[in-house]
């Protein structure tokens, strides 16, 4: 189990889930560890994959091997880890052979392309060993880079016909108001903001793709009204919904809470759970 520091969390879930989302988020930021860095294509502004991820040809060893055992923990148990890592970083992870046009995907402006196919031999087959600590690398074989990616990562981009299929009801329909009011709160977000209603309701900030779903989505409405920000219940992926009276107050609430409170809230001063029930707070 997690616990927070001078937070009141319990974790059912919750809290584990956005220990591990905020672990990659801190690996893959500029400067923290000399692990990822920006392609070069982000560095010149220029071509594909520019808001992605490489392994840097010095990364540590320890450090390759820990997140090729988070990789490997991900697709046991399906905890998605926001990864961004392109095409590149995923072809030699299944045991495929990059080729040269691959080069220009991360950096279109290379002067020696088949320098950079194998700058990062050596952190990768760290990264491989780690993760063949709890998957059997040689299988990966028989899956393709995306396969092996959606395992991993899910998708970055929120579909919203996705989770509304996986939506379950609690105390209302999909024809109540302040549902619809809801939905089209959301359609009108772009994608970063429906990446922070989704931490802040499962503690994660990517879906599951189609196929692999396996929790729904619990959206219960909730006494109140305009005056009220919603609540969220990490472990359970269940959003409480007051009954707001428009979509556009509906999307205000909403982005008031998944930016100021963000996945996991409870002060410590509200520590019991019966303090918690009193302020209208669930424990996770």
């Amino acid at each position: 189990n997690s616990v927070f520091k001078g937070e009141a969390g319990v974790d059912e879930g919750g809290l584990y889930r956005e220990t591990l989302d905020q672990m990659v988020q801190e690996l893959q930021t500029d400067g923290f560890l000399p692990l990822f860095s920006r392609t070069p294509n982000s560095l010149h502004q220029i071509g594909e994959n520019q808001d992605q991820y490489i392994l840097r040809p010095d990364a540590p060893e320890e450090a390759c091997i820990f997140v090729g055992m988070l990789m490997g923990l991900a697709i046991r148990t399906g905890n998605l880890l926001p990864f961004n890592l392109p095409r590149f970083f995923w072809t030699p992870i299944v045991g495929d052979q990059r080729r040269l046009e691959d080069v220009a995907t991360v950096d279109c402006l290379a002067e020696d392309p088949d320098a950079l196919l194998a700058a990062d031999a050596r952190p990768l087959r760290a990264l491989r060993r780690g993760l063949g600590e709890l998957v059997p690398v040689h299988l990966l074989r028989l899956c393709t880079w995306r396969d092996v990616q959606e395992r991993v990562c899910g998708d970055a981009i929120i579909d919203l016909e996705l989770l509304r299929a996986n939506t379950r009801y609690g105390n209302c329909t999909a024809e109540t108001p302040a549902v619809q009011h809801f939905w089209a709160a959301l359609e009108s977000m772009d994608n970063e903001e429906r990446q922070l209603f989704l931490r802040f309701t499962w503690a994660r900030c990517r879906l599951p793709v189609a196929q692999r779903w396996a929790h729904p989505f619990k959206l219960h409405c909730t006494g109140g009204g305009d005056e009220r920000l919603p609540v969220s219940h990490t472990c359970f992926f269940q959003f409480d919904l007051p009954n707001y009276s428009s979509p556009e107050v509906c999307r205000a609430r909403i982005l008031t809470a998944v930016t100021y409170a963000g996945a996991i809230d409870g002060d410590a001063q509200y520590s019991s759970g019966a303090e918690a029930m009193r302020m209208s707070w669930e424990d996770d």
